[in-house]
Parts: structure tokens; sequence; C-alpha cells
């Protein structure tokens, strides 16, 4: 399990539980992290510990956490995807996981390859938004190719994020991403705190983890 993995795992447990005096379950979490179970089991575990203790908003987000750590630590050949195991992990997931999961990559990338963080390089050179072939990432990032966000205040990301429709997978994530890529660096979220709801506040904490 990589370090930046569990950090953004505790910072979004441990802010998500602070926020709504729920209690800890951060060492469980961990515990199942660093198993030796796979990825399936892993899952199954994850909602029972989630779904009994009032977590269960987070699943996703833990899961495309797991995921991402088992993409790039336990495989690198291509041609796994191309294996049963792999066909069944993604019949079984399919309906799992956020686009939280494209902005882990994103990272992880873009630190590898020392490219300082972006909005426009995070849609333009990793999810390639505007090729033909990526339509499907054009219409769920809109709201970022269609709006200058790099200094945007809060008040008017939300009333973007009201536009939103409900089917959009960015749509709950939207305004912690936003608030990311302004200030890829900045550790200190005490100030808009009261700004975001719990959700948002838990994801960008989470967020700010894994970029450390």
């Amino acid at each position: 399990m990589q370090s930046n993995t569990l950090q953004s795992a505790n910072a979004l447990l441990n802010t998500f539980a602070l926020e709504n005096n729920l209690k800890s379950i951060t060492s469980y979490c961990e515990e199942l992290f660093l198993s030796d179970l796979d990825l399936l089991q892993k899952t199954d575990e994850l909602d029972k510990i989630t779904d009994s203790n009032g977590y269960n908003e987070l699943n996703d987000i833990l899961f495309d956490l797991m995921m991402f750590d088992f993409l790039s630590t336990n495989q690198t050949e291509e041609d796994y995807f191309e294996s049963l195991e792999w066909a069944e992990i993604e019949e079984k997931t399919i309906d799992r996981g956020t686009e939280l999961l494209n902005l882990f990559l994103y990272i992880t990338e873009a630190k590898e390859h020392k490219v300082e963080i972006s909005i426009e390089d995070f849609l333009n050179e990793f999810l390639f938004v505007d090729t033909d072939e990526n339509q499907d990432e054009f219409k769920i990032y809109e709201p970022f190719i269609k709006n200058d966000l790099n200094e945007i205040e809060i008040n008017q990301l939300k009333l973007i994020k009201e536009n939103l429709t409900e089917e959009n997978p960015i749509k709950d994530f939207f305004i912690p991403m936003v608030l990311f890529f302004q200030n890829p660096e900045e550790s200190n979220t005490n100030e808009i705190k009261t700004e975001l709801n719990s959700f948002e506040f838990s994801v960008l904490n989470s967020i700010i983890a894994f970029n450390k």
C-alpha cells in the first residue's frame, strides 16, 4: 500500500468523522487496505465496515483508492488487462468508483513527469477531452471546460454546481476538485471549511493528502 494512498484514506475518514461526530474507523480501514485479501474481498469487507458505521457515503472514494493502489503496485503487465481475473474484477465492480480515480492517476503522472498540476493539463494532456475518442469525458467535464475556474470564488462554484444534472458523476466532486486545482500545494483548508458541506470538505482534504 503506497503511503499517499493511506494518507488520502485517513484524511478522508478522519475529516468525515469529525464533521459528522462519528466513531473513527481509520484503524479498521488501514488494516483492511494493508491486508493480503484480493481486491474483490477488500471491497466486500470495506462495504461492511463503512455501511455499519455511517460512512457509506465514502464507499466509492475508498474503493478508488484501493483500485489505484491495486493498479499501481500489483499489476504492471499490460496483458494482465486481457486476463480472466481482470475481466471478473471489471464485471463485479462496474458500478463502483468515482471520477476521483482519474484525478489520483493524474496527480501521480504529473509528479512522475515533473509537470505543474493544473486544470488545463488535466483536461488536455491527461483526459484528452478535445479528441473525438473522448467525448464522454468532454460531457462529464464540460463545467471545467466552459468556465474559467482558476480564480473563481466558492459562491460562483456553487452556482455552477447547482446547474449540473444529478446524472453528472462529477457534480458532488466539482467544488473540491476545483479548489484543489486552484491551490494544489495548499494544506490549510480551515479557512474555507464553513463554505463546504462535510462531504466536500472531506474530499478536498483527501485530495490534498494524496498530493503530499
